[in-house]
C-alpha cells in the first residue's frame, strides 16, 4: 500500500516533467527551425545582391536622349548622315554644307535642339544638343539628371567650375549650363576624342 502511494506521487510527479520536458523539447525544435529559415533568407539575399537601379530620366530627355543606343538617339560619331536621317524622328529645321538640326518642342514650353555635325564625305564628326529651358531649377534638375545617366553610362566625370566630362573609347562628352540673365539652358557635345566634349551645366 505504501508502495503503491509512493509510485502515485512519483507518477503524479514525473508525468508533468515528462510533458514540460516534450513540450520545450518542441518548442526549441520549432525555433530552430524558424531561425534555420531565418538565417537561409539572409544567406539567399546576400548570395543574390540586388542590380542597381537604373537611372530615371524625365519623359523630356529620354525623348531628347533616345533608347540608350549609340551615343545618343541611336547615333555614333562616324555614322553615315543618310542613316541619321533615315532614323530620325524630330522635326527637321535647318540644313547647312556643314550640319544637320533637328527640334523637339516639349509641351511645358521648353524645348531641344540636336546638331548633327558632318565631314565633307557625309560623316557624323559632333553632335551639339541646346536644351531651351524655363528656369534655373529645371536647369539644375535637368543637369543632375543627364550627369547621373552620363555616369552611369561611362563612368565617373572629370568636373570643373564651368563644365562636367565624360571620356568614351570614340568621343569625349561636355555638359555645360550656358544660361545667361533671363535665358537659361544646357548644352551638351560628344565629339571626337582627340578634342573635348562639352556637356554644360
Amino acid at each position: 500500500m505504501i508502495y503503491n502511494q509512493i509510485m502515485k506521487t512519483n507518477t503524479l510527479f514525473i508525468a508533468p516533467l515528462v510533458a514540460i520536458s516534450l513540450f520545450s523539447g518542441g518548442c526549441r525544435e520549432k525555433r530552430q527551425t524558424a531561425q534555420d529559415q531565418t538565417s537561409d533568407d539572409t544567406t539567399q539575399v546576400v548570395a543574390t545582391p540586388a542590380e542597381t537601379p537604373e537611372v530615371g530620366l524625365n519623359p523630356q530627355l529620354r525623348q531628347v536622349l533616345g533608347d540608350g543606343e549609340g551615343l545618343i538617339r541611336g547615333t555614333n560619331l562616324g555614322d553615315a548622315l543618310t542613316d541619321v536621317k533615315a532614323r530620325e524622328t524630330a522635326e527637321q529645321f535647318e540644313t547647312s554644307a556643314r550640319h544637320v538640326g533637328y527640334t523637339i518642342e516639349f509641351s511645358s514650353l521648353e524645348s531641344a535642339d540636336i546638331l548633327y555635325y558632318h565631314t565633307p564625305d557625309g560623316r557624323i564628326d559632333k553632335i551639339n544638343v541646346d536644351l531651351f529651358l524655363n528656369d534655373k531649377t529645371s536647369v539644375e534638375q535637368q543637369k543632375n539628371e543627364l550627369s547621373a545617366w552620363l555616369t552611369r553610362k561611362y563612368g565617373p566625370s572629370a568636373n570643373d567650375s564651368a563644365e562636367s566630362r565624360w571620356t568614351t573609347p570614340g568621343a569625349r562628352i561636355t555638359l555645360r549650363d550656358v544660361s545667361k540673365k533671363k535665358d537659361f539652358g544646357l548644352k551638351l557635345t560628344f565629339d571626337a576624342a582627340g578634342e573635348t566634349v562639352t556637356v554644360r551645366k
